[in-house]
């Protein structure tokens, strides 16, 4: 599975909690924080099952930029707040 797919099939896992289908911005009815912590208890668990120590440092060295990548051209684009047909921004 690419990482594309499985980003989309966590995403729309998300988006069928929140009721809001076709949507590429979810309005979350829970803390935010709450989401975020899943997500990382969810990277922890990946990242703690790579056997390479070097391996695991580099993963955490390179989540915070990545995120903060995603998130500036997620902003940037147009649709942000509105329903949208256009895909979602995924790893490549």
């Amino acid at each position: 599975m690419s990482a594309g797919t499985l980003a989309k099939k966590l995403w729309d896992v998300i988006v069928m909690h929140h009721n809001q289908g076709g949507r590429t911005k979810v309005d979350v009815h829970a803390d935010a924080d709450d989401i975020l912590l899943a997500l990382c208890c969810i990277a922890g668990n990946v990242i703690s099952n790579v056997p390479s120590s070097a391996d695991r440092e580099r993963l955490l060295r390179t989540l915070g930029p990545q995120t903060d990548h995603f998130v500036n051209k997620i902003r940037k684009r147009p649709s942000i707040h509105i329903p949208s047909k256009s895909p979602l921004i995924l790893p490549n």
